[in-house]
């Protein structure tokens, strides 16, 4: 039975941040559709273009979902993969986070977070960062 006040009751999924994200889906259907206007007034070898571009969103899309990083009880959790995916799972208290954010990464609260495991650096975007910064901390600490 899970008791909400449990640290293994739940897992807690951090994402990249959306505005990145929808950011480039946007701008991906705008070159998608410029290239399907082009295919459909010039020449057909515009689709070919149209395609890749097809190809670029449906990466994205599966990138976002399966890249996260996942604090479950006192394990960290992470999750990295295209269309083949791979999780690395490791104690909290082992992590070595390092932090790198832009202005805009500070104002929006997202960033950079290269975790050392056993000294080899696996680099996550994720939002929510002061978040997992603390939630990190404080399992470290009990």
């Amino acid at each position: 039975m899970c008791v909400s006040y449990d640290v293994n009751c739940e897992d807690i999924i951090f994402r990249p941040h959306r505005l990145c994200y929808f950011t480039a889906l946007s701008l991906l259907f705008g070159i998608g559709g410029g290239l399907l206007a082009l295919a459909t007034r010039h020449s057909i070898i515009w689709l070919l273009g149209a395609a890749l571009i097809a190809y670029f969103i449906v990466a994205i899309v599966v990138r976002y979902i399966a890249g996260t990083v996942i604090i479950r009880g006192y394990d960290l959790i992470v999750r990295r993969g295209t269309f083949t995916t791979w999780d690395v799972s490791f104690p909290i208290w082992k992590t070595r986070p390092i932090v790198t954010q832009s202005l805009f990464g500070r104002i929006l609260d997202y960033g950079t977070l290269t975790l050392l495991i056993d000294d080899e650096p696996v680099v996550v975007e994720v939002a929510q960062l002061r978040a997992l910064q603390q939630l990190i901390s404080k399992r470290r600490a009990t």
